[in-house]
């Protein structure tokens, strides 16, 4: 016998005959000998060991393919764009029947191949055993026999059972169950969005197989589903009474190659308006989408406000919610209704409409009274339609506001005002009584305005306590919307800084304690408190904020001392303040040709150049400490430098080239007369900022050598870079042939260099030309015969903008971009 892949769990032995003695003895030898399994079994042999690494593959590709097969039916779906129609939310999600059988299976079942079954016997012979139905149809008992149930119902497999069990154990009955169910393979085809062969459950229902498949598309039918067995009908069903009254939807026991066919649609008819199934079948609108402004203003205090909506734009009209019905031959108006659900309780009772169109394209309107639908057929693209009856109010009045409950209300005859508030107690320990408002909208849609006193109109004042109509609106109002917010304001380096609202009885440490923890850089002993009255100068009163300060053991909660711990009053503003020059890590950067360049954090007050470059582990043999490049940011705290040697800033050099001169102006615009002229400054270095950087003209070979005069004192987010050893110089501006570099020879001048350069253009201002040395400093007078060294920038600026590509791509560069390119040579 073929060994089981499963644990035969027990066989006990009551009192048995001599006769059936050795057969337990075997069928107990065969148990053991299969215990060794730990799996659950199914009485199929077992030819290979079966990987769990391979199952979860397997799985995992099963769920891609279903996964793939789902998003295409869902993108045929939208591609196919058709209107909503009723019974298509059956086939919204594809589910796959359950191959198990937790519920049990009918006696009427007809078992195949591949169903997996359990033998419980009981009486003289006692054991549970899986089995599973071969090819062949049959099932092998081990130890027992082999007996053939294929193409039997389940009641019948278990007579046959229990007969071949009896031959062998007296007094022994039998229980067959359907553990698993078979698969087989259907055909779904017809007019459905995946058309093909699945593998589905035997016992399956007819919409979860037609499901696999997407269901019908638009031009599908949902009324003459056909099963097909052999060419032949073996069932038709229609979706429409299981959609609507939960009938029809039969579990099938389907066989390998049954066919579900889906037919054309056969009339296919609209419904719009407040039909009962219409409106709650159709999908929600999304909701409207608010702009909000993307870059909101900061507050003084540093708050951004919360985004306001942008206006709304003008509400479209609804479209009328619409779903499409299938009609079988014979049905009318009548059927259609019926499926529909009937009219909703919004909806005209007595008359319908519909649209029809006739060959020519023409459309004609007729009005069906609702006793004629039963003997109105209805046509291919007909439109049925429903009309909602416009809602008013009857004997009603409506109270708004700061009322305890809003809605509509009754109104009895000669019920006023006061009578309504009281009898509802509308009125709210804020609801302000000194107004209120009354909206009077008369028959012909006008609308009229009175006010009365609230608290009057309580009191029964006639003057005030007006009679009620029906479609009145009474509004109440908040005693708070006529005051103006009380703020309070706290700023500083806090966690919270920001205005707050001011209650009655808040102190200053109230209000330290809301803008939260002081930051790192902020001074926790001194605070300011500015106090103003009509607009006034600000009273300032200095505060000990150590005393008003939260921790995590205690808080000034009972600090009352007027002195200490004021009291806030209206428009208050606390101000915490900042160490000076307070700061974490303190770095500058080296870049260029060092041993080891990077950032570096200052190890003291007055932390050097040279002791930088020291650091840095000193300079390499390619270095040219000459052209040395020092960079301080413009947000430094040393933003204003001395017009020293040391200390004269490029930015400031390019200023000066940049001088506003008087000019001839050539053409007529809208700012002067032709030959008028002008005040303007010259363009420099075709538009280049010079306000984007400071270069500070440091001499690199004193400062290396450790001269005072010349080590400049390094601050935050200096940068320093020492270029490579070169010996060309570069021309920038109105040259020939700009931006290029040449060779300096011994001796050579700036006119020299100028000859190399192909001269300066008709646009160039030669008397403007200079010289940048290597170092930093400029040349600026005699510039034609100083002399130039490697390293140097010849500097020729423009007289005139002129737009051409090589100048409008200039104001992109910046003077940065000009030093750093001395470390690209």
């Amino acid at each position: 016998m073929p060994r089981l892949r499963a644990t035969i769990p027990m066989i006990l032995v009551a009192s048995l005959g001599a006769q059936d003695a050795s057969l337990i003895n075997e069928l107990k030898a065969a148990n053991q000998a299969s215990s060794t399994t730990p799996t659950i079994a199914d009485a199929v042999p077992r030819t290979a060991t079966t990987s769990p690494t391979l199952d979860t593959m397997q799985f995992q590709r099963e769920q891609a393919e279903e996964d793939r097969l789902e998003q295409e039916i869902r993108e045929l779906r939208a591609r196919e764009n058709a209107p909503a129609r009723f019974a298509a939310d059956l086939f919204e999600m594809r589910r796959r029947g359950a191959s198990g059988t937790e519920g049990g299976i009918a006696d009427d079942y007809v078992l195949g191949a591949g169903d997996r079954l359990n033998l419980n016997a009981f009486g003289s012979a006692t054991f549970d055993l899986p089995v599973q139905v071969d090819g062949r149809g049959q099932v092998v008992i081990p130890k027992v026999g082999t007996v053939k149930v294929g193409g039997l119902s389940l009641a019948k497999a278990k007579a046959r059972v229990q007969g071949l069990v009896q031959k062998n154990f007296s007094n022994t009955e039998v229980d067959l169950t359907v553990l698993k169910l078979r698969e087989v393979r259907i055909f779904v085809m017809g007019e459905v969005y995946k058309p093909g062969s699945y593998l589905a459950p035997s016992l399956s229902s007819l919409v979860n197989v037609l499901g696999l498949a997407g269901g019908p598309t638009a031009a599908g039918s949902y009324r003459q589903i056909r099963v097909l067995r052999g060419g032949k009908l073996l069932h038709a069903l229609d979706l429409y009474p299981l959609r609507a009254e939960g009938l029809g939807n039969m579990n099938l026991s389907f066989q390998n190659g049954d066919t579900i066919f889906v037919p054309m649609a056969y009339n296919q008819i609209t419904l719009e308006g407040p039909f009962a199934r219409v409106k709650a079948l159709l999908p929600p609108p999304p909701p409207p989408e608010v702009a909000t402004d993307p870059t909101p203003a900061k507050s003084p205090e540093g708050k951004t406000p919360e985004a306001k909506p942008a206006p709304k734009a003008p509400v479209k009209p609804e479209k009328p919610t619409r779903l499409q019905f299938e009609l079988l031959p014979g049905e009318t108006a009548q059927d259609a209704l019926r499926y529909a659900g009937g009219l909703g309780p919004e909806a005209y009772p007595e008359l319908l409409s519909l649209r029809r169109q006739d060959a020519e394209g023409l459309t004609s309107v007729q009005d069906i009274p609702i006793a004629t639908l039963s003997r109105t057929e209805l046509k291919r693209g007909d439109v049925l339609s429903a009309f909602p009856r416009r809602e008013r109010l009857s004997q009603a009045v409506t109270v708004t506001g700061w009322a305890r409950v809003n809605g509509a209300f009754g109104r009895t005859e000669g019920l006023k005002v006061g009578e309504l508030l009281k009898r509802d107690r509308q009125i709210l320990p804020d609801t302000y009584q000194g107004r209120g408002e009354l909206v009077r909208t008369l028959e012909d849609g006008s609308t009229r305005y009175l006010s009365f006193h609230v608290a009057k109109a309580l009191a029964g004042d006639p003057e005030h306590n007006l009679l009620l109509e029906d479609r009145d609106r009474v509004e109440l109002f908040r005693v708070q919307s006529l005051r103006l917010p009380k703020k309070v304001t706290i700023s500083g380096p806090l966690t919270h800084p920001g205005t707050f609202e001011l209650h009655e009885g808040m102190r200053v440490a109230d209000l330290v304690f809301k803008g939260g923890i002081p930051q790192k850089d902020a001074n926790r002993f001194y605070a300011e408190l500015a106090r103003t009255k009509d607009g006034k100068v600000s009273e300032v009163r200095r505060l000990d904020l150590g005393q008003l300060l939260s921790s995590e053991e205690a808080s000034p909660l009972r600090l009352q001392d007027e002195a200490l711990n004021p009291k806030l009053q209206e428009d208050d503003q606390v101000t915490v303040y900042s160490k000076p020059q307070f700061k974490l890590h303190r770095t500058v950067q080296i870049l260029g040709q060092v041993a080891r360049p990077g950032y570096y954090v200052l190890a003291s007050e007055h932390f050097t150049l040279s002791q930088l470059v020291e650091r840095a582990g000193g300079l390499t043999p390619q270095a040219m400490p000459k052209s040395g490049i020092f960079i301080r940011p413009l947000n430094s705290d040393k933003t204003t430098l001395e017009t020293s040697a040391k200390t004269l800033g490029l930015a400031e050099v390019l200023e000066r080239l940049n001088e506003t001169k008087l000019y001839v102006n050539s053409t007529t615009s809208a700012l002067g007369k032709v030959g008028e002229p002008q005040l303007f400054r010259a363009p420099v270095l075709h538009g280049l900022d010079s306000s984007q950087t400071n270069r500070l003209v440091v001499n690199f070979e004193g400062a290396l050598k450790k001269e005072a005069q010349h080590d400049v004192e390094l601050l935050d987010g200096d940068t320093v870079v020492i270029p490579k050893q070169t010996d060309s110089a570069i021309v920038l501006g109105e040259a020939a042939t700009p931006f290029a570099y040449y060779k300096v020879t011994p001796g050579m001048s700036v006119s020299d260099l100028l000859t190399l350069a192909g001269g300066t253009t008709r646009n160039a201002d030669t008397s403007q030309i200079r010289l940048l040395k290597a170092d930093g400093r400029i040349k600026d007078s005699w510039v034609s015969w100083a002399k130039v060294e490697p390293g140097d920038a010849l500097l020729i600026p423009q007289r005139v903008r002129r737009d051409v590509t090589w100048q409008e791509n200039m104001t992109a560069l910046t003077p940065l971009a000009i030093l750093i390119s001395a470390v690209r040579r």
